[in-house]
């Protein structure tokens, strides 16, 4: 086998966008703890005089609704794979994909050693402590290797089961991507038209709402790819607040503002809503974003980036995190504390810890897993990683 190819132009602000995408699902999943209210839109749930059930349903709860978030990534994934999988050559692709399967599964691994350690400490003078660790290492290596990436499995964490769209819905657009190296540009447009007919029957049948994001995402990548569609500045700036406005449609409660106008003639309870608007806010976000070099040189500098470099470990390690802290700090100053004060203080301790931790991930144990991979690569594969 040859040599792979260079590695196609770095997409710096999709990266940007997907490295905001890992911070707000962050903030998500700490007012989920804290704040049902700002997810359910109970009242009996609210913590915050109301705040919380405002932003339930408000455009200004828009940095807090992690479902549109996660449809972001989901597309932002998409995207990404069917531009690099289109620079390849046939005989590359396996290498790929195995190299992107070790790319999410060693990180797990890291991950799953400090979970597997937690629970040992955790049971420490249970005379039953060898059984459980045998039976915690058995369950967590099944889903390390086969339930997070293949199924969605939740053991090791709730909020890995949209890993599994990541992964296979990855391979699928791989493949339909793949069909590229053969056709002519025309041919290729006809395939994006597919994939976007292939997005219509999973929303209207409603088999698999987030594969059909990823799907979203394939056909965006190769609609950009053959047709260098213009925009007026003001035409890109548009679409993206209207992508964010969208963004924001409420995740679990019916809608009772402007948002109620938007519930699908079919859907009265907001079963299937959510999906469909979040999915066409990510899709507009994108697209606007991508013709627009205004809109790219933000999300492409600075901060931004600095953010996406940490994003596939604050996703990973952001939960245990926020669970850890609970644990240690929330029962000890609950009685000293007002309720609004000790969260805030959570917060800050959580949001500290989540950047230092993922930062000491970054530097000092990605490139270990990146040798790690080489290696294996190396190993089963023939050709060696030129990138």
């Amino acid at each position: 086998m040859n040599e792979i190819r260079t590695a196609p132009e770095r997409l710096f602000w999709l990266d940007g966008i997907k490295g905001i995408s890992c911070l707000c699902v962050f903030l998500h999943h700490f007012c989920l703890r804290y704040f049902p209210a700002t997810f359910y839109g109970l009242e009996a749930a609210s913590m915050a005089n109301g705040v919380d059930l405002f932003l339930a349903s408000s455009p200004l709860g828009l940095l807090i609704n992690g479902n549109f978030f996660v449809h972001l990534y989901i597309l932002i994934s998409g995207y990404v794979i069917s531009y690099q999988v289109i620079k390849l050559r046939s005989e590359d692709f396996g290498y790929f994909m195995f190299k992107r399967y070790l790319k999410l599964l060693i990180p797990l691994f890291v991950f799953f050693a400090f979970w597997f350690l937690l629970k040992v400490i955790e049971n420490i003078g249970n005379p039953d402590l060898l059984k459980l660790s045998i039976k915690e290492l058995y369950k967590g290596i099944y889903s390390l290797f086969l339930g997070i990436l293949f199924k969605g499995d939740i053991y090791l964490g709730s909020h890995f089961w949209m890993m599994n769209y990541i992964f296979l819905g990855g391979v699928i657009v791989g493949i339909l991507s793949s069909l590229c190296w053969k056709y002519d540009s025309k041919k290729v447009m006809f395939l994006s038209l597919f994939c976007g007919v292939l997005v219509f029957i999973l929303f209207i049948s409603q088999l698999s709402l987030h594969y059909a994001t990823i799907f979203f995402g394939c056909a965006l990548c190769l609609f950009n790819k053959n047709y260098d569609l213009k925009l007026n500045k003001y035409v890109s700036i548009l679409l993206f607040i209207i992508g964010l406005i969208f963004a924001a449609f409420p995740t679990y409660l019916v809608p009772e503002n402007f948002y109620r106008f938007f519930l699908l003639p079919f859907d009265k309870h907001n079963a299937f809503s959510k999906y469909f608007w979040h999915s066409f806010s990510a899709v507009l976000i994108i697209f606007s974003v991508s013709k627009s070099e205004w809109l790219k040189k933000i999300f492409s500098n600075g901060l931004f980036q600095e953010f996406s470099k940490i994003s596939f470990w604050v996703f990973i390690f952001h939960g245990i995190i926020i669970s850890i802290i609970d644990k240690l700090l929330f029962a000890k100053l609950e009685s000293a504390l007002n309720y609004l004060t000790l969260v805030l203080i959570l917060f800050v301790v959580d949001l500290v810890l989540v950047i230092l931790v993922t930062v000491l991930l970054y530097l000092f144990i990605s490139p270990l897993c990146n040798k790690i991979t080489k290696y294996l690569l190396s190993k089963v594969c023939v050709s060696k990683e030129s990138n």
